[in-house]
C-alpha cells in the first residue's frame, strides 16, 4: 500500500538532504540526482528495466544519501497503461524499501509530458541531434525534468 506523504512532511524530510527522481519506462529508467541544497539538479544515470532495477536504484539512493525518491507517474483522468505500470514499479520499490528497514520515502509526482520537455531542454541547449537520440539521454533528461518541477512545487 502506498504511503501518504504531506507536503510539509517531505519538505521536513528533504531538508538538506539529496532528492533523486525516478522516470520509469518500458525499457529504461531515466535517474536524476539534486545536492543537498537543491541548487542544481543532475542526471545521474539510465538503467535498464529489469528484474533488479528496484535493487540498483535502492543502491543508488544509499550511496548517494538520498532522503526521498521522486517516482515520476504519469496522471491521466484515465489511468494508461504506463501509469499502471509506473505505478506498480513504485509499490515494488516501496516494499523493498520497507524490507530493508530504510528511512527513504517514495513520493509519486506526476510526471506527465516530461519526456516532451526533455526533448525540448535538449534541443534549447544546443544538443546535437545523434546525442539527443541516444539511447538513456532523453530518459535521464526526463528525470531531471521531474526533478526540477518537483523542487519547484515543494519549494525545496
Amino acid at each position: 500500500m502506498a504511503q501518504q506523504h504531506t507536503h510539509d512532511d517531505i519538505r521536513a524530510k528533504a531538508h538538506y538532504k539529496r532528492v533523486m527522481a525516478v522516470a520509469p519506462g518500458m525499457k529504461r529508467i531515466g535517474i536524476a540526482l539534486c545536492d543537498a541544497l537543491h541548487i542544481t539538479v543532475s542526471p545521474l544515470e539510465v538503467l535498464a528495466m529489469d528484474t533488479h532495477a528496484e535493487e540498483t536504484i535502492v543502491h543508488l539512493a544509499r550511496q548517494n544519501d538520498v532522503a526521498v525518491i521522486v517516482m515520476g507517474i504519469p496522471e491521466r483522468s484515465t489511468p494508461s497503461a504506463m501509469t499502471l505500470f509506473a505505478e506498480e514499479f513504485a509499490l515494488r520499490l516501496e516494499m523493498l524499501l520497507i524490507e530493508k528497514n530504510s528511512s527513504i520515502a517514495v513520493v509519486r509526482f506526476d510526471e506527465s509530458f516530461s519526456t516532451r520537455h526533455a526533448f525540448q531542454a535538449m534541443h534549447s541547449v544546443g544538443m546535437k541531434k545523434k546525442k539527443r537520440e541516444t539511447k538513456g539521454t532523453k530518459d535521464m533528461i526526463a528525470a531531471c525534468v521531474i526533478l526540477q518541477h518537483f523542487l519547484e512545487e515543494y519549494q525545496l
